[in-house]
């Protein structure tokens, strides 16, 4: 049992989790974190979505498997190590097993990964946290904005819009980079008033929850040049349900 190990927060630049460690040990300024078991399985679920959506190379992932039946009276886990960027240098260890110490607390990434404490973690945690929550509902009034206009052109793929005074209004969809419908058409086109309206009103309540330009960009709300002085973005609809 390591006495020397307190109880603190740490993060590589994502996400941010709850750890133990001396903080004596440090290898190029960076910390050596101890995890419980339940962490370690947060730590994995966030390491495998990362590499499903970026892919694996560059990548190390984290993986937690659990027994099928009781060792010795109690249920068992094995933590696997999966660096992915070894995978063709017969040199470098690729899957390493990490083994629980004495406090049945799980060392990862420590001396290779760039863990550094976070100050005031539970409230920093909490930020980020909202700060996903708004880029969240932001991108689910783009899907309903979508929605709408897929019932009557199911070929959409995304819309341009102008925003005035916290109003977001339509000025064109798109279907794979060919314009589909403008303004200038008002409800002529292949859209009726009631589902352009209704599309606008998704992506205004959408606003409601954020509006600066980090978040709108996280949210795949890309700004565009307008002539008419005012804010512009054009979207990208998820593919039809």
């Amino acid at each position: 049992m390591d006495h020397n190990k307190i109880r603190t927060y740490v993060s590589t630049g994502g996400e941010i989790y709850p750890a133990r460690l001396n903080p004596h040990n440090r290898h190029n300024g960076w910390y050596d974190p101890y995890f419980t078991l339940e962490t370690v399985r947060q730590l994995a679920a966030d390491l495998q979505q990362e590499a499903a959506l970026s892919g694996c190379e560059g990548i190390d992932t984290i993986h937690v498997i659990d027994s099928r039946t009781d060792i010795d009276g109690a249920p068992h886990a094995v933590v696997v190590h999966v660096r992915w960027r070894h995978l063709d240098d017969m040199n470098e260890p690729t899957t390493t097993v990490v083994r629980p110490d004495a406090d049945g607390l799980y060392g990862i990434g420590g001396y290779e990964w760039t863990w550094s404490r976070v100050k005031d973690g539970p409230t920093e945690a909490a930020r980020r946290a909202a700060d996903r929550a708004r880029v969240d509902v932001l991108r689910e009034g783009v899907r309903q904005a979508g929605h709408m206009l897929h019932q009557l052109a199911p070929e959409a793929t995304g819309a341009g819009f102008v925003i005035q005074d916290g109003h977001p209004r339509l000025i064109n969809v798109v279907a794979k980079g060919r314009v589909i419908w403008t303004a200038d058409e008002g409800d002529e086109g292949v859209f009726d008033c009631e589902r352009l309206g209704g599309a606008d009103e998704a992506l205004r309540q959408a606003l409601q929850y954020g509006t600066s330009p980090e978040t709108l960009q996280a949210a795949g709300w890309h700004a565009m040049n307008n002539d008419q002085g005012v804010e512009a973005y054009a979207v990208t609809f998820p593919p039809k349900a």
